[in-house]
């Protein structure tokens, strides 16, 4: 299994640097603040989103634009 590693996050009251994505879910502190900011970037970098413009740096596809990739093309990152 392969953990996934976040840039660090101080921890408000315990002033650990957090770098875990699991340990930032899964405390109660942390989670809604982190995931907000999670959206917020991923819109940034991606397609526009509500009052967000997005940089095209990144494009989430359908399931149904997946299987039209072109052979010749690399996916180069997948979640």
């Amino acid at each position: 299994m392969i953990e996934e590693v976040a840039n660090g996050v101080v921890h408000l009251v315990t002033k650990e640097t957090v770098t875990k994505y699991q340990k930032l879910v899964d405390d109660p502190i942390l989670c809604d603040v982190w995931e907000m900011a999670m959206c917020v970037e991923l819109r940034q970098i991606a397609q526009d989103f509500g009052d967000t413009k997005g940089t095209e740096t990144m494009r989430f596809l359908t399931l149904e634009e997946i299987k039209k990739i072109p052979i010749n093309w690399k996916v180069t990152y997948h979640m």
